[in-house]
């Protein structure tokens, strides 16, 4: 009876993958007809990005976080760091990286906060980290390119209200944006945000597309085509030169899904300039279009569970206690 039973089961979930799978490559089959249909009609202004020569400093930054929950207390362990590699004839000259390669882990602790709230308090840290961290690189190696991985602006989850415990945190965040578009302006530095797996659904939804706009973007561009560039959007008004945030997509790679690319405009930054950069960084391999550098910057910002655990260790022996779902005697 057991062995009919699971044989049953293992049906049952056969079918419903299956199901899952055909109902996948329906969707699929008609986004790529409509990407079709859009590039055919010339719905859809598409560009090619030319590869240019690298003839110097790219920068960027990125973050490692761990975070874990005990009885009443949020603990966030992070760090940051900021790479620079100095280009010539297209090669890797040298690299160097701020504060330095493993830099020391930072801790942080808040009391009582709800879900979101703990979610909201995690993203500050990792933002205020970041940021602090792109300022200090931009200074030292005044690169002419900088990039994040990811946003260059906090996402609407990020924002809290005046009344929150956390707004002095948020307040932090807000002005190490300012001072980051105003140092890119200042150094005349170019400021990209590099994302390798938007949600977004502008582009799609603006033509009735039922898609993200990363799917409709891999069936509608070949390798080194871009859109064209749109405004960010509402953006916290609190950020200055927020409006000035513009973003486009990319396929810098034949068998890898498009980039969203975000860029800060100001004089001289041109969306032709932008693409043609991220182009010339970005396809290094045809099954992997991504800028090296924020690969380098995620290895070395990666962390160690352990050292959450050491942390976790320490506090289990004051009056701090585990949740009550991880401290069970049993599974």
């Amino acid at each position: 009876v057991a062995y009919l039973l699971t044989c049953d089961l293992h049906f049952l979930v056969f079918d419903k993958v299956k199901s899952i799978s055909d109902e996948i490559s329906a969707r699929s089959s008609l986004i790529r007809q409509l990407a079709r249909d859009l590039r055919t009609n010339k719905k859809i202004e598409i560009y090619t990005s030319n590869k240019i020569q690298l003839n110097f400093s790219v920068a960027a930054v990125d973050g490692g976080i761990l975070s874990s929950r005990m009885h009443g207390i949020d603990l966030v362990l992070f760090r940051a760091v900021g790479v620079c590699f100095k280009y010539n004839d297209s090669r890797l000259e040298s690299f160097s990286y701020v504060p330095e390669k493993y830099p020391q882990s930072q801790f942080e602790s808040s009391s009582f906060l709800d879900e979101h709230e703990a979610l909201v308090f995690k993203s500050l840290l990792r933002l205020k980290s970041e940021l602090s961290a792109a300022l200090l690189t931009i200074e030292k190696f005044s690169p002419s390119v900088f990039l994040f991985d990811g946003s260059l602006l906090p996402l609407p989850n990020d924002r809290v209200n005046k009344d929150s415990k956390l707004y002095s945190l948020y307040l932090e965040v807000i002005s190490l944006y300012n001072q980051l578009f105003a140092l890119s302006i200042e150094k005349k530095c170019i400021l990209c945000g590099v994302i390798k797996d938007s949600r977004s659904n502008r582009v799609a939804k603006s033509y009735s597309i039922d898609s993200s706009d990363t799917v409709l973007c891999n069936f509608l561009l070949e390798e080194g085509e871009r859109t064209a560039d749109l405004s960010y959007g509402e953006s916290d008004k609190q950020i200055e030169n927020c409006q000035n945030v513009r973003f486009f997509y990319t396929k810098p790679s034949k068998n890898d899904l498009p980039l969203r690319i975000e860029y800060l405009s100001y004089d001289g930054v041109t969306i032709e300039a932008v693409s043609s950069l991220i182009h010339s960084l970005s396809s290094i391999n045809d099954r992997f279009g991504y800028p090296p550098i924020l690969v380098e910057a995620d290895m070395c910002a990666t962390m160690d569970g352990k050292e959450m655990e050491y942390i976790l260790e320490s506090l289990r022996s004051s009056d701090v206690s585990d949740l009550r779902r991880n401290s069970r005697p049993f599974r």
